[in-house]
């Protein structure tokens, strides 16, 4: 792996210590990482899609602050939100319906959209091509820019029409896919 770049922003916002849950998936994910890079014939180009994933998993591990923990339940309608976006998280390499979420965290498309909008903002599909985005982003650094074209990584994330793609990306992160990708480490 060459290297994850995290806005020192959000440094200052990681807990110092995971809990065991975290660390298991935080280890299950490494171990699985392995196992893949020991057959990169079955998965090419798996290794940015592979850092993608580890960065992710520490970033889940280490994500929340120390102050953040305390005994107050946490609603339900936060929970669903919390389920829907591990969920999406898990699982944005696929093609994916509003319907897909919805089955997997138990609530109606109505109930999901209302609790997205009311505590993240947006929908729960907008929140799907932001994280398609990041990880766009942060293959496309992570990238040889001599060996990797930002088409094989947007495709590899979802997205086909590179137009689109190329103005969605320049709206989120003010620069284009292709200049991400040329100054990359």
């Amino acid at each position: 792996m060459n290297g994850v770049v995290f806005d020192h922003r959000f440094a200052g916002r990681l807990r110092s210590r995971p809990t065991e849950a975290e660390v298991s998936q935080l280890l299950a994910r490494i171990d699985a990482v392995a196992v893949n890079a020991l057959h990169p014939d079955r998965n090419p180009g798996g290794h940015l899609s592979a850092q993608v994933l580890l960065a992710e998993a520490v970033l889940r591990a280490f994500g929340g602050t120390d102050a953040g923990l305390d005994a107050r339940p946490v609603p339900r309608t936060v929970n669903t939100v919390q389920l829907a976006q591990a969920w999406l998280a898990e699982h944005c390499d696929r093609p994916l319906q509003l319907a897909d979420v919805c089955g997997a965290v138990g609530v109606s498309s109505r109930t999901l959209q209302e609790n997205f909008v009311q505590h993240v903002g947006v929908s729960p599909m907008t929140y799907l091509l932001q994280v398609r985005l990041d990880r766009v982003r942060i293959a496309l650094q992570l990238a040889d820019c001599a060996q990797t074209t930002v088409a094989e990584v947007a495709h590899r994330w979802g997205f086909r029409h590179m137009g689109r793609f190329s103005s969605t990306y320049f709206q989120r992160f003010d620069e284009y896919p292709k200049k991400t990708l040329q100054t990359a480490t």
